[in-house]
C-alpha cells in the first residue's frame, strides 16, 4: 500500500501514465521537477525586481501541472524532501539573479506541511552560507494549507525566517484556513489575496 508513503489526495485525478511518471521521479531524487522565476515587474519602472520561484515539472518529463502533484505531495511524508529540493534549487537560482542585482528579491512557496520539518529552518541557513546569500534577498510565502493546530509551528517558522532577514507573506488569502485575526498577529509583511476572494470583491 503506497498511500502511506504518497498520500491518497489526487490520485483519482491522474492516469496510470502520470502516475508511473510521477513515481519515477519520487525515486529518482525529483529527477524532473524544476524551477521556474515568475518575475516581479515594478509598475513604475518596468523593471524586474524579484520572482516567485514555482515548481514545475521540466521537459523530458510528461508535464504534470501543480494541481495534480502538489495535492498529492501535502497529503504525503514525500513533502518535507520535496520542499528542500524547491528550496536548494530556488535558493541557486537566486543567486544568479543577485549576481546580476544584488536587489532582486526571490519568493519561496512553504506549505504548512513543510513547517512541520524540525530541520527545515537550518537547511536554508545552510542553503544561503553554501550560496553566499544575505537573507533580505528572499520572501517566505507561507500557503493555507495548514490548520489551527499547526498555527505555533507555522509562528515558529516565520520567527525563524525573520532572523535571517527574511520578509514573510501568506500566499492565496481567503482560499484556506487563515482568519483576519492570524493578519493582525504582524506575522506577515506581505498578503497575496486569492483568486476568489479577490474576484468576489471585483464584483461587489
Amino acid at each position: 500500500d503506497d498511500r502511506g508513503i504518497m498520500g491518497p489526495g489526487g490520485f483519482q485525478n491522474l492516469t496510470f501514465a502520470e502516475l508511473f511518471t510521477l513515481g519515477d521521479a519520487c525515486r529518482n531524487d525529483f529527477e524532473g521537477f524544476g524551477i521556474v522565476i515568475q518575475p516581479l515587474v515594478d509598475r513604475k519602472t518596468r523593471r524586474v525586481i524579484g520572482g516567485e520561484g514555482l515548481l514545475r515539472m521540466s521537459e523530458g518529463k510528461q508535464p504534470l501541472g501543480p494541481d495534480k502533484f502538489v495535492p498529492i505531495f501535502e497529503n504525503s511524508r514525500l513533502m518535507v524532501p520535496l520542499g528542500r529540493h524547491l528550496v536548494d534549487r530556488a535558493v541557486m537560482l537566486a543567486g544568479r539573479c543577485v549576481a546580476i542585482d544584488p536587489d532582486f528579491v526571490m519568493s519561496i512557496n512553504v506549505s504548512g506541511a513543510q513547517t512541520s520539518d524540525p530541520n527545515l529552518l537550518s537547511f536554508i541557513k545552510a542553503a544561503l552560507a553554501v550560496h553566499d546569500l544575505q537573507g533580505r534577498n528572499f520572501m517566505i510565502e507561507i500557503t493555507e494549507s495548514y490548520g489551527v493546530e499547526s498555527e505555533q509551528v507555522v509562528s515558529t517558522f516565520l520567527e525563524g525566517c525573520r532572523q535571517f532577514g527574511m520578509r514573510t507573506a501568506i500566499d492565496d488569502f481567503g482560499e484556506g484556513f487563515s482568519s483576519v485575526r492570524r493578519l493582525l498577529s504582524g506575522e506577515f509583511d506581505v498578503v497575496k489575496v486569492g483568486a476568489e476572494l479577490s474576484g468576489c470583491a471585483l464584483r461587489q
